[in-house]
């Protein structure tokens, strides 16, 4: 083919093609770990060669990868060793410690993602009216810090209930993700009905102190597990925090009420705009109102149920 001086040269649609698909060869890629969990004390034991299914592939190499991650981490010789707390020390007051709520707006993890463990061990005192927390340690806490390390410290709170005074922490312990904290927090006053419709929500953070606190994890302890006067002693994974709103309500007025729960679209400098809502209650209909009473006939039970939003304001709203 001819050219002339000066005149670009004319290129085809497949040739157009090829040259954008098709840049050049493929370079090797230098360090092929980078794309893969690491393992500093050696690769974990090799899974039994057989073909799974192309479906199943990918969830299995999630859950297989997080444990070994997680045991992997918690075995490293000589890591950190914070100093211990007196075991049964009493918690400090609130004030003393600077106690605000850790930002979990930017958290961030999946299924795969380990969050660690956390050893701890719950009594309550039916004489002394009171619940004994003992925070002993926790084990392979996901790194928060650019240093690869965290802050780390649990935070003790009552539910349902929002005051000050349900929340216990214990001390911070810095640069570690195995902390062996050896505190006891004691709650008073607890009552027999309290231990039947109560749950202490155990959360593990990391503390900055020029950002926001991060949330790492969370358990969920119901009281009715525990006898009178026993201690029952917990090695529990934490699992990601997720939104729950509690209403402190006697189980015979739950068939009067109905629960409206709508979702709204946030603006800045104009009303926020309304996507849909759903009722639940004695006046609803189908699966919203199945729901509903199956709630009602398991107490104690968290049901759980797919509801279609509508674009009806409920009737409060609409008032």
């Amino acid at each position: 083919m001819t050219q002339r001086r000066g005149e670009k040269p004319a290129i085809s649609i497949q040739e157009h093609m090829a040259i954008d698909v098709c840049p050049g060869p493929i370079q090797p890629i230098k360090q092929i770990s980078d794309y893969f969990p690491r393992y500093p004390r050696g690769p974990p034991p090799a899974a039994p060669l057989r073909p799974p299914s192309p479906a199943l592939s990918t969830s299995s190499s999630a859950s297989t990868s997080s444990p070994a991650t997680a045991a992997a981490e918690s075995d490293r010789p000589n890591e950190d060793k914070p100093d211990r707390a007196g075991a049964g020390a009493a918690a400090s007051s609130p004030s003393a410690r600077r106690d605000e709520d850790p930002d979990v707006e930017g958290y961030d993890s999946d299924d795969s993602t380990t969050l660690g463990t956390l050893e701890f061990s719950l009594q309550y005192d039916q004489e002394n009216n009171a619940l004994h927390c003992t925070i002993n340690r926790a084990k392979g806490l996901k790194s928060m810090d650019h240093n690869g390390l965290s802050d780390p410290y649990v935070k003790l709170h009552l539910l349902p209930g929002a005051s000050k005074a349900n929340k216990l922490r214990t001390k911070t312990l810095h640069n570690t993700l195995n902390p062996v904290w050896s505190e006891t927090l004691t709650y008073y006053g607890i009552t027999d009905e309290d231990m039947v419709r109560k749950t202490l929500r155990i959360s593990v953070c990391d503390e900055d102190k020029f950002r926001h606190n991060e949330f790492i994890g969370e358990t969920r302890i119901p009281l009715k597990k525990l006898k009178p006067n026993q201690i029952k002693n917990f090695n529990n994974c934490l699992e990601k925090q997720l939104p729950e709103f509690c209403y402190d309500i006697k189980y015979a007025d739950l068939t009067k009420k109905t629960l409206e729960v709508t979702v709204w679209d946030y603006d800045i400098g104009k009303s926020n705009d309304f996507i849909g809502g759903v009722s639940l209650g004695i006046n609803a209909n189908g699966e919203r109102l199945k729901h509903w009473f199956d709630c009602l006939k398991n107490k104690d039970k968290k049901i759980e149920r797919w509801h279609t939003l509508t674009n009806e304001l409920p009737g409060s709203l609409n008032d």
